[in-house]
């Protein structure tokens, strides 16, 4: 009997050892674990399934590795603390490497969210291209301003084979025809700026000139009404509309051209003269006069002051004469 007790007794002590220890091994530690979580996209967002996260104890040889599932997504409890070495890799892209710290304790697994980009080698490739392009770009520019056509339409057309959508590669292919007075290689490729890119007003105004050469007063008049629609005070434009009208005969649209010049830049010579002869040969030479006194101010030795003086004096006459001056070439 006294044995059967001690046996027992022993049996419950025992129990007693391994019930008290166990609250020591779950509840009597910290847990010193992480948990991760995140995802691995590309550059544009989209999941990247099959990536591996590697991560390799920091002087040590242990390594932890986790994998994205299917929507790019990453999951995993119970990684130790310490500082890790990482590298997140997948075939096709560039492999992403740093050093996390993981070093922290607490009581209970530190959850930690991080997304990361992996960026593709045909992305890299593309953003190498495109440097280039950017280098090409800038010197085709200086080339030009330079007066070296040569080399600027070179790097100009090495732009292009990269962007077929860079407009200003188009530009200056433009001006470099024009230097050679090809004319319709220039409209051309002004054409194909503007396709691409129909806000810039300085080549719609240029463009303009090139019709004005080939004497297609239509076209010249569409594309100078573009440039000041763009640019209102772009006063070149205007003085070259108010030009063609005049050579037109189109005396009142002339003149509306010359007054927006005069309210933009009240000093702009050629507008004075130009609305002087309009004035002129619509008949009304006190009208004319009053311009043709601002111009010979501004321009006291002009070649044709002595025309000017004349309607001047018509104008400012008691009875003005009925007869209209001869039309001036402009």
């Amino acid at each position: 009997m006294h044995g059967r007790r001690r046996s027992t007794d022993f049996a419950v002590l025992m129990g007693a050892v391994v019930f008290m220890a166990l609250p020591v091994l779950a509840f009597g530690q910290p847990a010193n674990d992480y948990h991760l979580f995140g995802t691995v996209k590309d550059a544009k967002g989209n999941p990247i399934p099959g990536a591996r996260i590697v991560l390799r104890e920091k002087g040590g040889w242990k390594e932890h590795v986790i994998t994205t599932d299917k929507n790019g997504k990453y999951d995993r409890w119970f990684i130790p603390h310490g500082v890790y070495e990482v590298r997140i890799e997948k075939p096709g892209y560039k492999t992403l490497t740093f050093e996390w710290d993981l070093s922290g304790y607490r009581d209970e697994p530190i959850p930690v969210e991080r997304h990361f980009v992996l960026i593709s080698e045909e992305e890299i490739r593309q953003q190498e291209r495109a440097k280039q392009a950017q280098k090409d770009a800038d010197e085709a520019v200086q080339a030009f301003n330079q007066g070296d056509c040569k080399t600027a339409t070179e790097k100009a057309r090495a732009v292009l084979e990269f962007d077929p959508q860079y407009h200003v590669s188009y530009l200056i292919l433009a001006r470099c025809a024009v230097r050679e007075k090809d004319w319709d290689g220039a409209i051309a490729h002004y054409q194909k700026a503007l396709s691409i890119k129909a806000d810039v007003p300085e080549a719609h105004f240029d463009l303009a000139v090139l019709y004005v050469e080939k004497q297609d007063w239509a076209k010249a008049l569409s594309e100078f009404q573009k440039a000041v629609e763009l640019k209102p005070d772009f006063v070149e434009a205007l003085d070259q509309m108010a030009r063609i009208y005049y050579n037109q005969k189109e005396w009142d649209k002339c003149l509306e051209a010359v007054d927006r010049i005069l309210a933009q830049k009240n000093d702009y010579v050629w507008a004075y003269r130009l609305g002087g002869y309009a004035w002129a040969q619509k008949g009304d030479l006190a009208r004319a006069a009053e311009y043709f006194k601002k111009y010979l101010e501004l321009n006291p030795n002009a070649e044709d002051r002595k025309a000017a003086e004349d309607i001047i004096r018509a104008g400012t006459a008691k009875k003005p004469s009925s007869g209209t001056p001869r039309k001036p070439g402009l």
